[in-house]
Parts: structure tokens; C-alpha cells; sequence
């Protein structure tokens, strides 16, 4: 994870301040929530999620 990050920051297309411990916290409380049927809803969360971590331009 750590990996992927770094390139994405390298890229411009992570915000800078995003650590691995903040995508680590997003990510198990998405799957802290999931239940099974939601999984429109939890790649809706998921694609949120993902946005904003992303440099807004």
C-alpha cells in the first residue's frame, strides 16, 4: 500500500498529505461497515473515498 501511495504522490495524483496509516483507517472502516447486499453502496463509499484522496484540480 505504502508503495502504490508514494507513486500516486509522486504522480500528482494523491494528495500529499495522505498517509499510509489515513488509506489503512479508510479502508477497514469501509469494510468495518460492509454487509453483505450493500455492494453498490460500499463501491459508491469506496469511489468517494478514493476521489478524495485525489488532487482536486
Amino acid at each position: 500500500m505504502r508503495v502504490g501511495l508514494e507513486r500516486a504522490q509522486a504522480a500528482g495524483a494523491a494528495r500529499p498529505d495522505a498517509t499510509v496509516e489515513d488509506v489503512s483507517m479508510l479502508v477497514r472502516a469501509l469494510a468495518h461497515v460492509a454487509t453483505p447486499g450493500e455492494g453498490e453502496a460500499i463501491d459508491r463509499a469506496a469511489g468517494i473515498v478514493i476521489v478524495g484522496l485525489g488532487i482536486h484540480r
